[in-house]
């Protein structure tokens, strides 16, 4: 008995880790579509300004 309950602990654990891999991939994608977009409107800005 005591076993199942260590195996339900680690499978819970390996799905925490891989939702949290999860979200922070999708915390850096977001993070880099965000740098694109500023890096972008800087250099619009650069060209209004000439």
């Amino acid at each position: 008995m005591a076993d199942t309950k260590e195996k339900d602990q680690t499978v819970r654990q390996d799905t925490g880790k891989l939702k949290d891999a999860e979200k922070q991939a999708r915390l850096a994608e977001a993070l880099r579509a965000n740098l694109r977009r500023r890096k972008e409107q800087g250099r619009n800005r650069k060209d209004d300004a000439k």
